[in-house]
């Protein structure tokens, strides 16, 4: 693949060495951070880690990805990951060593390779490295770059295949687009684009013979076909919960876009659909008029990146944090670098300045972000010069961590040990943590407790299934889960049951989403004592029988609302009630799995202290109710309004209120 050459009279002038030596500081600098970062814990991210040692330690007991529990990443890559977590030792350092380390040199490999095949000019490549390497779009502290990056060098190498006109080099380059719905149908998706595109404007092109394409055909279809017939189970629940998740993800996760943040956030995440555009439209451009076919070819390929940065911006519009933008740019910013070489095939270094210029804004970002790379790297290197404060060795894990977060963890898993023999199951909320640092199979079949809605049979299948394993112990620890202080609030002011708090780890559709296993643990569970702040439950030897219902009582209210007006609704004391409310809004068809409605609801009390908390409005076709626990205490009003926030946000066409009513809530049985 060929990119407008520029003039001999004005050329980039950076020396090939240069090249080399901005890879080797790359490399040495990510070979640190993530050596550092695999033996000490500074600031441990136990979710997102805990999911990947999940995954390790479920298939390591010979049980199956998407059939057994619960994936947001394709088999290929949980099984490469299982592997090398197995063969570094099975604890939490094999895990961040993976992570940390494997990873991201793996993905700067691939942008090594993208940037020799995709760009020509050694000036072009140095700038776009050193924007990946500043940026860390190498780096997913939350999931492996590998999901990105593998699919965008698979279509770069098909793009060389088809300028070269090398039959075997177009059969690999199809192998391995092949292999990437593997490895995330999310990429693969806009991978899918790109082929689309690429294929169909370049398919009639001449240089290749009929017969050249067969085998890239055959090999194309090999990884996914072979997976079919060797794991057909896997593969059928793999695709099912993928097109589960497209639906319902952006509910349980989902953020206004863009987020409010500040100027220069809004400006990183308005910039990628405008220098999309950009590219577009001078590809389009290139196409206009006489033009040979090196330059139609040309145009061709940019237009295959531009529809893979396009589909791969969609994660943005559904989850506007820091790490799904980074998630999105190594299309886009290869996208940006090769329209600033279109534009100026002339002006030498002022090209280079003009794409710099773009990356600027987000190397500023992962220096001021919470989540940047850059920011990150400044704690760590402090943390290192000072010897790792507070850290004690945890041998059990392979590494260091605080004190604090050792010792207590180590008291909770006592108790877990005491009540779960070795071969039984754990179940451990919101994350399986205690399970795997028990030594215990995992109760809970997915990364985190919120995860169990998605597909494989939805809820009732992972209500069966958890009780199918008879966990003998229970462990809810509410530290392990993101801070969300209005909705704690909330459901604090209306209880002290463990079981009655928030059970899911990141969202905050806690109680739609959890709904019906958590009415199976109050059945099938017993606290049996606090350790640290986590309870810890027995079950039961029979389940507790069913609280007998009591009648609904209706609370008048308005039926049609509007958007973004709060409205007061009178309500008498009701201790130990729930409010629920039945609320149904219409997008235009095909529309609402993008939409992200939210509902402001909570109370006023007499003595003029107020709660309240923003709740996903749950798509109308799961027919969800909203409930909203109410305090022991005298109440004036109950208060709620519906707000669809985010320029790029659909709003609902109607928003219906069907009912409000009090109902007794649910209680843990004695």
């Amino acid at each position: 693949m060929r990119v407008a050459p520029r003039a001999a009279s004005m050329p980039s002038r950076v020396d090939r060495r240069a090249l080399w030596a901005a890879l080797a500081l790359i490399v040495a600098v990510r070979l640190w951070t993530g050596v550092c970062a695999s033996r000490a814990l500074f600031e441990p991210h136990i979710g997102d880690v805990g999911h990947w040692m999940l995954f390790g330690d479920e298939i390591a007991r010979g049980r199956i990805p998407f059939v057994d529990f619960n994936g947001l990443y394709g088999p290929f890559l949980l099984y490469a990951f299982a592997a090398g977590y197995r063969a570094l030792g099975a604890d939490w350092s094999a895990a961040l060593w993976m992570l940390e380390v494997a990873s991201p040199l793996l993905c700067l490999g691939l942008a090594w390779f993208v940037t020799l095949r995709a760009l020509e000019d050694d000036g072009d490549r140095l700038v776009f490295l050193a924007a990946v390497g500043l940026t860390g779009l190498d780096h997913f502290f939350w999931t492996s770059g590998l999901r990105v990056w593998l699919p965008l060098a698979a279509l770069v190498s098909l793009q060389g295949a088809l300028t070269s006109r090398r039959p075997r080099s177009l059969a690999a380059g199809a192998f391995v687009c092949g292999l990437c719905p593997l490895v995330s149908l999310e990429t693969a998706a806009a991978l899918g684009a790109a082929l689309v595109l690429l294929l169909s404007t370049r398919l009639a092109g001449r240089g290749l013979r009929a017969r050249a394409w067969v085998p890239a055909a055959v090999a194309l279809a090999a990884p996914t076909l072979a997976a079919a017939a060797l794991a057909p189970r896997l593969c059928v629940a793999y695709f099912r919960t993928g097109s589960e998740m497209v639906a319902l993800v952006d509910w349980c996760f989902g953020l206004p876009f863009p987020p409010h943040s500040g100027a220069l956030a809004a400006f990183c995440w308005f910039a990628p659909f405008a220098a999309t555009a950009a590219a577009f439209a001078a590809a389009l451009a290139g196409l206009r008029g006489r033009v040979g076919p090196e330059a139609r070819a040309r145009s061709f390929d940019d237009l295959s990146l531009i529809a893979f940065a396009a589909v791969s911006l969609r994660t943005v519009l559904g989850r506007s944090d820091y790490g799904h933008l980074m998630f999105s740019l190594p299309a886009v910013f290869l996208v940006w670098q090769r329209l600033c070489a279109r534009l100026t095939p002339r002006a030498g270094r002022w090209a280079l300045a003009a794409a710099a210029l773009g990356f600027l804004p987000y190397v500023a970002l992962s220096a001021h972000d919470a989540d940047g790379d850059l920011r990150r790297l400044g704690r760590l290197a402090a943390w290192e010069t000072r010897g790792a404060p507070g850290n004690i060795a945890w041998p059990e894990e392979g590494l260091s961590a605080p004190r604090g977060f050792v010792e207590r963890s180590r008291r909770i898993v006592a108790a877990v040990r005491r009540r779960a023999a070795v071969g039984t199951d754990v179940l451990s909320l919101p994350l399986p943590l205690y399970a795997h640092l028990a030594r215990r199979g995992s109760a809970l079949a997915a990364g985190s407790s919120e995860l169990v809605f998605f597909g494989r049979g939805g809820p009732a299948a992972a209500v069966a299934e958890m009780e199918a394993r008879r966990a003998p112990v229970l462990v809810v620890d509410r530290a392990l889960g993101l801070s969300m202080p209005p909705l704690d609030a909330l459901n604090a002011a209306a209880s002290s049951d463990p079981l009655s708090g928030r059970l899911t780890w990141a969202t905050p559709a806690d109680e739609p989403v959890f709904r019906e296993f958590r009415a199976s643990l109050r059945s099938h569970y017993a606290l049996a004592e606090i350790v640290d702040g986590a309870a810890i439950y027995a079950r039961r030897e029979r389940p507790a029988p069913p609280v007998r219902a009591e009648p609904a009582e209706d609370v008048p209210a308005p039926r049609m609302l509007e958007l973004g007006r709060l409205y007061r609704i009178p309500m008498p004391a009701r201790p130990g009630f729930e409010l629920r409310f039945d609320l149904r809004c219409a997008y235009p068809l095909g529309l609402d799995s993008m939409a992200k409605t939210f509902a402001l609801v909570g109370y006023v009390e007499r003595s003029g202290v107020a709660r309240a908390a923003l709740l996903p409005v749950p798509p109308a076709a799961l027919g969800l109710d909203l409930r909203l626990p109410l305090p022991p205490t005298p109440l004036s009003a109950v208060v709620i309004e519906v707000v669809s926030p985010g320029a790029f946000n659909l709003a609902p066409r109607s928003v219906e209120l069907r009912s409000v009513r009090l109902i007794p809530r649910q209680r843990t049985p004695r």
